[in-house]
């Protein structure tokens, strides 16, 4: 389910992008997948359902949805900023700063993301 977060538009995306693909499935599918796979009353939801379910919309509510919560600059904004949060909270509270594993799997992962969006 996807609520509109950009944080969770990489996750959402890559699972989606499976019915997304697919040669098997009709627009009208992948759009009722599409609409089902919004969180109810969500930013998301609401901009998803603007659109009349029908084949010839489908890539347009994609293409919006892309536009309003999958810009890569806005992504990269966001993960660089969490980086920056999670240096500057273990700088600041070194006496509960996680074990050195932890803060790397952490560092980790905020990298692995800013990378996926550049």
């Amino acid at each position: 389910m996807f609520s509109g977060d950009p944080k969770e538009y990489l996750t959402f995306w890559s699972i989606f992008s499976k019915i997304h693909d697919s040669e098997e499935l009709t627009a009208i599918y992948k759009f009722q997948y599409l609409y089902q796979s919004m969180e109810p009353d969500s930013k998301a939801a609401r901009l998803i359902s603007n659109f009349p379910i029908t084949a010839e919309n489908y890539p347009k509510a994609v293409e919006q949805l892309k536009l309003r919560f999958g810009r890569e600059n806005l992504l990269v904004q966001i993960y660089v900023r969490d980086l920056l949060s999670l240096v500057l909270k273990n700088a600041t509270t070194a006496k509960y700063a996680p074990d050195l594993a932890t803060l790397y799997d952490m560092l980790e992962t905020k990298l692995t993301l800013k990378a996926v969006c550049t």
